[in-house]
């Protein structure tokens, strides 16, 4: 998705490659600083990512995504708040 929204902006030289939970890590297809590239169009990129930080080895995701399944719940009681509080103990809701 985060791919499709860069590309459709005119960010055709940027490829996402997804990390794990919720980072990504992007690089350029044609050698152009991709920090740079972020920094002079900030303010599209502060609407897609929360935060972008330059490449180090030592970042890894710590956490990973998991699906839970939940039976019997009600229909009226799906909502956003509900489920986060399903998570509470083991996690956050992604």
């Amino acid at each position: 998705m985060v791919h499709n929204i860069i590309e459709d902006v005119g960010f055709t030289d940027l490829y996402i490659i997804p990390m794990g939970a919720d980072m990504v890590f992007i690089r350029s297809l044609s050698n152009v600083d991709v920090l740079q590239t972020i920094e002079l169009a900030s303010e599209i990129f502060n609407h897609i990512l929360a935060n972008f930080k330059k490449w180090d080895k030592i970042v890894v995701p710590f956490h990973r995504g998991a699906w839970l399944k939940l039976y019997g719940i009600s229909l009226h009681a799906w909502n956003e708040s509900f489920f986060k509080l399903c998570v509470m103990e083991c996690g956050r809701y992604l």
